[in-house]
């Protein structure tokens, strides 16, 4: 579930997109966008499981949003991650503080963010700079997976 269409969401949803298609998982990706506010995804969710209730997983863009549908399915008295697995993108403070405990990809932000500016410090200063850089993301496996 994606919010807004922004560049980075199109990323996630063009990623889903293949590996759904690559690992042959269903005949289509599932991909539903909401506002993008609690209300929003609560809604959204609820719809997701009314309209398919075979679904066992749900990948939300944000953890905002994960939060959101982990409260939409404990209202609809379905177990987590018993019955629908949930996934949230950022490792943020809500992934911690949710109830159940939100599994988060950490897309290391705070490294990007400091690789970044030694990276334009070091141009500003006219010192070699690095071409390419990768830094990898990880799951942060919690209790909703």
């Amino acid at each position: 579930m994606i919010d807004y269409p922004t560049p980075s969401n199109l990323l996630k949803q063009q990623g889903f997109e293949e590996a759904v298609h690559d690992l042959d998982l269903m005949k289509e990706a599932l991909i539903y966008r909401c506002e993008s506010s609690l209300r929003g995804a609560y809604e959204v969710t609820i719809q997701i499981i009314k309209e398919h209730p075979e679904v066992d997983g749900i990948i939300y863009a944000v953890d905002l949003l994960a939060v959101s549908g982990v409260r939409a399915l404990t209202d609809l008295k379905i177990a987590i991650p018993q019955q629908v697995s949930v996934i949230g993108i950022d490792n943020s403070l809500y992934a911690e503080i949710s109830n159940p405990k939100l599994t988060s990809l950490d897309n290391k932000l705070l490294d990007l963010s400091v690789a970044s500016a030694q990276t334009l410090i070091n141009a500003l200063k006219k010192r070699p700079t690095t071409k390419k850089m990768l830094i990898y993301s990880s799951v942060v496996e919690r209790e909703t997976t």
